[in-house]
């Protein structure tokens, strides 16, 4: 039970808190009474304890909490001591609810405390930030073991969730990580992030305290430059940050929510896909539900942009700042579904929705529309710049080529789209290693001719040559269709000598003469 004196103290504070001309020296006595109380709840175990059962204790925080909304602040004699009161009693509720958090669920008092800290016209000075900071260690605690949400209070939650975004950022430091906390438990909760993401607050609160820090911090080089920024080493406040992300990215209400981004606030929309980009491809773990989520909105952004692609090649492809932003977006999607393709929902995923004829019609846009690009370096820079195109002949129109490659920096432009062809064939090799039915289509689809042709160096794609090697190696074992059919493409020269032998088979005439493919005794690796 609740010692008298304890909740004499409580009663008296609620009597003080909900008058707006309460005098000077009437918070003084409470002050010391109340530190008492605070600084054994943090230092004593069992006292803690025992009075965190304690429901009339409770229902005394409960009602401090409820005098108080009817006081406007501005209205008070003494705010700063009313702000303090108010504090040292959320302090004593924050210790209580580390160890008890159903009772002032059942309470409401997050509803409550949340109401007036709304309401007020704020002056972030640094008692109502110190204030602000103690709520939300209170509003962790307490929702440690469920998330209590009430579609009525979203307003209020959102601005409460939003403070810190509004402080002045040499105060916003102490008050980042417990907000960030208490939303980590939030956000688990599919009911708060379906309406969450509908609010006119979230793009707000997602920019200013999520995205940014963490996008500055760790992705600052493009994508196609091959070393993205990693979740390698991440402070605390980060790895709170991630946590809270990976939960919204594999929600329901997240691709609607990126839709409207990317109609709505360009940038934003590019920058939440990058964080989406990294966290995902930092990770090692998803499971199906998480999975079919996230391939649901970026499945969708990369058929997009393949979209926008090939209208962009049907077009006069000169617009630079279109290749842009296309290329960067097809980039993205791209590495995500490559790095999800280990897993095989993902590539059931992409072969229900269609995905292979979509992913071999964009390789083949862009092995006809890109040129092959060799950059020799020296010592000084760039020393010879060799372009071809499909057929392997050299380019000779030099508008085209000035408009693909920046000859005074040696950098390959966005209107050649790099890296994304290398891409596109990790994801086949994926999607036919080990599958008949697909390694056929792919044939049908004359994916075989595509993928053979780049098993070449090429400055625009790093890595193809590796990427579609391993990919023919995929398509032909196994597969008695697909060995004759490259078998023959080698008889016509077709294929460069030791594209084959790099895969791993050999050519093998038979005593009629029939030429065909014989898995090789040694097998690069």
């Amino acid at each position: 039970m609740t010692e008298p004196v304890d909740l004499r103290v409580l009663e008296n504070a609620c009597a003080i808190l909900g008058r707006e001309n309460s005098p000077l020296d009437a918070y003084m006595p409470i002050f010391d009474d109340l530190n008492t109380i605070v600084i054994k709840s943090s230092a004593d175990e069992s006292f803690r304890k025992r009075l965190a059962g304690d429901r009339a204790l409770w229902k005394a925080v409960g009602q401090c909490f409820s005098a108080i909304n009817d006081v406007d602040l501005r209205n008070c004699v003494a705010p700063d001591l009313h702000l303090r009161l108010l504090r040292g009693i959320v302090l004593l509720s924050r210790n209580f609810g580390a160890e008890r958090q159903d009772i002032p669920q059942e309470l409401l008092l997050q509803n409550k405390l949340t109401r007036w800290l709304a309401k007020q016209q704020k002056s972030y000075k640094a008692m109502e930030i110190a204030l602000f900071s103690v709520s939300y260690e209170f509003f962790y605690n307490i929702s440690k073991s469920s998330v209590l949400f009430d579609k009525s209070s979203l307003d209020e939650l959102c601005d409460i969730l939003v403070y810190p975004a509004t402080v002045p950022s040499k105060n916003r430091d102490t008050l980042l990580l417990p907000m960030l906390c208490f939303m980590s438990h939030l956000v688990q909760n599919d009911d708060f992030l379906y309406y969450f993401l509908k609010h006119p607050c979230a793009t707000n609160i997602l920019s200013s305290l999520l995205i940014e820090d963490i996008v500055k911090s760790h992705i600052e080089v493009p994508v196609v430059q091959g070393e993205k920024g990693a979740l390698t080493s991440i402070s605390a406040l980060e790895a709170v940050q991630v946590e809270i992300w990976s939960s919204i990215l594999t929600h329901e209400s997240f691709g609607v929510y990126l839709k409207d981004q990317r109609l709505n606030n360009w940038e934003n929309f590019c920058t939440i896909l990058s964080l989406s980009q990294l966290i995902i491809t930092s990770r090692e773990k998803w499971d199906k539900t998480q999975l079919t989520v996230i391939m649901s909105w970026v499945y969708e952004v990369f058929v997009s942009a393949a979209e926008e692609l090939r209208l962009f090649f049907e077009g006069d492809a000169q617009d630079e700042i279109l290749a842009q932003k296309i290329h960067r977006i097809l980039t993205i999607s791209l590495d995500i579904i490559s790095v999800l393709s280990k897993f095989e929902h993902v590539r059931e995923f992409i072969l229900y929705y269609g995905g292979l004829k979509t992913l071999v019609d964009l390789l083949s846009c862009l092995q006809k529309n890109c040129i092959r690009i060799n950059i020799t370096r020296d010592k000084l820079g760039v020393k010879r710049i060799r372009s071809t195109n499909a057929a392997g002949e050299p380019v000779k129109d030099n508008d085209k080529k000035a408009s693909r490659i920046d000859f005074e920096t040696g950098t390959i432009k966005a209107t050649n789209f790099p890296e994304c062809k290398s891409m596109v064939i990790e994801i086949l090799a994926y999607l036919c290693y080990g599958n008949e039915e697909i390694q056929n289509r792919c044939r049908e689809l004359h994916a075989l001719e595509l993928v053979l042709s780049n098993c070449i160096l090429d400055d625009n794609d790093p890595f193809i040559k590796e990427r579609s090697i391993m990919c023919i190696r995929f398509l032909l074992e196994g597969n008695q269709k697909n060995q004759e059919f490259v078998a023959k493409l080698e008889a016509k020269r077709a294929i460069k000598d030791d594209v084959l032998s790099e895969a791993g088979f050999d050519i093998e005439i038979d005593e009629s003469g029939k030429i065909g493919l014989k898995q090789s005794s040694k097998v690069n690796t």
